[in-house]
């Protein structure tokens, strides 16, 4: 599966499954939505933030 595709469906699958999976970093080039489509895909945690901390 390509980025492109990714932004063009909305597709948070990725991004769900590497929450799900515990990881204790998830990395990702679309923390803000990129200018270079007309789509908006962006990736955040709850609330719009970039971090998720467990105590």
């Amino acid at each position: 599966m390509t980025a492109i595709f990714i932004i063009k469906s909305n597709d948070y699958t990725r991004f769900e499954k590497a929450k799900a999976s515990s990881a204790q970093v998830i990395s990702t080039d679309y923390y803000i939505p990129t200018k270079l489509y007309k789509y908006s895909f962006k990736v955040s945690f709850k609330g719009n933030n970039y971090e998720k901390i467990k105590k």
